[in-house]
């Protein structure tokens, strides 16, 4: 990306802020993001495994998923949600195989040149790894974050064998939570996922759309969360934890 571009000081800004980039020295920040390009994505817009296989992936505004499609049954499993600063596909990233997944912009956000686009960076997968190989403090930030990424992906492995749909919904809700204060006070607000529907929330934890919307109202019959047609906030943090911790699982570990 050129620094005369209207999106380089967002940019920018967005690996600052990311996990991967963060604290890293502001040099070799403005050296990586030239090596990116940019590319505005429309609401649907899927990008393919041949892809990810050749690019490296970083949203810098807007959402982007990451799933899997079952060929026969049309079902989808969704296996991350991407925001700001995380990038895909660290699998293919390392192996240098092809990783079936499919990625597909999920939101319409106004940019800077006022158009509805997902905003995403993307630089030679050969690029990337140069990173890893040549600069130690770049691959010392690489491997936390794929730290971050194997936890989750083994916690929602262990969900989907152990936890019921509600459980796993509230999982996801304070997985998502913006700001989780050593208060615990009430009305937390959940920005990533707050407007998603709950067919694609289900695709999220491996249930469907009816057993969501069931598991919604138990949630907002008990006041831990509470909804409107585009937003959702959680009522009551300390309640929401406890249902995630006290699962069959939990309970009989706990004897």
């Amino acid at each position: 990306m050129r620094e005369d571009s209207p999106y380089y000081e967002q940019s920018l800004e967005v690996m600052r802020n990311s996990l991967l980039f963060k604290n890293l020295e502001e040099d070799f920040l403005k050296e990586t993001l030239s090596w990116f390009e940019l590319k505005h994505l429309k609401k649907g817009t899927v990008i393919d495994s041949e892809e990810t296989l050749n690019w490296m992936y970083m949203p810098i505004s807007g959402r982007v998923k990451a799933s899997q499609v079952n060929s026969y049954t049309g079902k989808e499993y969704i296996i991350l949600l991407l925001s700001a600063g995380d990038i895909f596909d660290v699998i293919a990233l390392l192996e240098k195989r092809e990783h079936i997944v499919i990625l597909e912009a999920i939101d319409n956000v106004d940019n800077v040149d006022n158009v509805d686009n997902v905003d995403i960076l993307r630089v030679n997968a050969d690029a990337a790894r140069v990173w890893l190989d040549e600069h130690p403090q770049f691959n010392k930030n690489f491997l936390p974050y794929l730290g971050k990424r194997m936890r989750y992906l083994e916690e929602n492995a262990t969900d989907l064998a152990l936890s019921d749909t509600t459980t796993r919904l509230s999982k996801l809700i304070l997985r998502n939570i913006d700001e989780v204060e050593s208060s615990k006070t009430n009305n937390h607000t959940v920005s990533l996922i707050d407007d998603l529907s709950n067919d694609i929330m289900a695709k999220m934890i491996g249930s469907v759309r009816a057993v969501v919307n069931r598991s919604i109202q138990i949630l907002k019959s008990d006041e831990i969360l509470e909804t409107s047609r585009k937003d959702k906030r959680v009522k009551n943090l300390k309640e929401l934890i406890q249902r995630c911790e006290d699962t069959p699982f939990n309970k009989i570990a706990k004897k």
